[in-house]
């Protein structure tokens, strides 16, 4: 999962990995994240109260992860790939390409070279052809090699309880029983939706990579309490009957380690960057993001600052739901959005 860049209808597939293994791995083989849709668009309809939020009533496999790392994105991913290969996935595990960042720091400057070939690959070639991740594939399996899979694994092992708090796994296992679900809410890797907790989510609506670079967190407060945690998808355990204030705090900042680097790219390719190809690489940054705030169904007298693009509220099963827009341009800029509600 691209942490640098989520899509409007969920975070973004750069690729994926099926993996085969009984009772050992034995087979790995990693895929360009477009292969299911292409090849059979099969889709899952949704829930009739997420259309007045994201605008549509059914997801194919690039937008599988609608909440974004939940039990029900899980299912959904699963049921769209079974469906589409005739086959039985049994594991879904969502991986944050921060965690790779954090295991390897070489690897930042990796993850903004497969951005850039992304996003410049016709300009590379030449070419408006298929295949777009023809560089990719090729970098990342030259990459992928059995000493850089155990310095990974090394490195995984030494700051496991650090990765493990930063939500960067993410498993849904199907038919998964009750022990084993405990296990992985004990261990921080499974995020179930349940009633009467606070949900968080968002989505990038300018079609770019700027998520990488801003630090979001929320403070949730009540008189003289307060409960802080960084991150964009985050759960809270049930609350009690109280008067709440939600802080929701952005910080954008765009080195310009990046931006040169970028340019050096272009050099080392010999392309010019058109204005398509700055808008997607931040050169010319662009923030336009959703946020969407779900509050326990007792939620009441739901209220938001004034500055706000936009917002909107709804009812649902399971929720109260308030979403809204934040919309801003430039390379650094520090906002806060602030949401009082009543848990009856």
């Amino acid at each position: 999962m691209n942490t640098n860049e989520k899509k409007p209808d969920g975070w973004f597939f750069w690729s994926f990995a099926v993996v085969h293994l009984w009772p050992r791995i034995f087979d790995i083989k990693l895929l360009d994240s477009y292969q299911p849709q292409t090849q059979k668009d099969v889709r899952v309809s949704l829930p009739a109260w997420f259309e007045p939020v994201l605008w549509i009533k059914d997801i194919g496999f690039l937008g599988a992860n609608m909440i974004g790392f939940t039990d029900i994105d899980g299912k959904n991913i699963a049921d769209i790939y079974d469906k589409t290969y005739n086959t039985s996935i049994d594991w879904v595990l969502f991986v944050k390409s921060t965690l790779f960042e954090s295991l390897l720091p070489d690897f930042k400057k990796v993850t903004w070279r497969r951005q850039f070939q992304n996003a410049s690959i016709d300009l590379i070639r030449d070419d408006y052809a298929p295949n777009k991740k023809e560089l990719y594939f090729k970098d990342t399996n030259a990459i992928i090699s059995p000493l850089w899979l155990i310095r990974m694994g090394m490195s995984f092992v030494v700051q496991q309880h650090t990765l493990l708090q930063s939500w960067y796994i993410r498993a849904y296992i199907k038919d998964a029983n009750t022990d084993t679900t405990n296990r992985l809410l004990q261990k921080n890797l499974l995020t179930a939706i349940q009633s009467g907790r606070i949900f968080l989510f968002d989505y990038n609506l300018g079609f770019n990579k700027i998520d990488g670079f801003v630090k979001k967190s929320f403070v949730l407060s009540k008189d003289d309490w307060s409960f802080v945690l960084s991150w964009q998808t985050v759960t809270v355990w049930p609350l009690q009957a109280w008067s709440y204030t939600l802080e929701l705090l952005y910080e954008l900042n765009i080195p310009q380690e990046y931006n040169d680097f970028i340019f050096w790219l272009a050099k080392t390719y010999d392309i010019q960057l058109w204005q398509r190809e700055k808008t997607i690489l931040c050169i010319d940054p662009q923030f336009m993001n959703r946020w969407v705030v779900y509050l326990p169904k007792q939620s009441s007298d739901i209220t938001i600052n004034w500055d706000i693009f936009s917002d909107m509220q709804f009812t649902t099963p399971f929720w109260e739901w308030i979403s809204y827009e934040l919309v801003a341009k430039g390379w650094s800029f520090d906002k806060k959005v602030y949401i009082w509600f009543v848990v009856k």
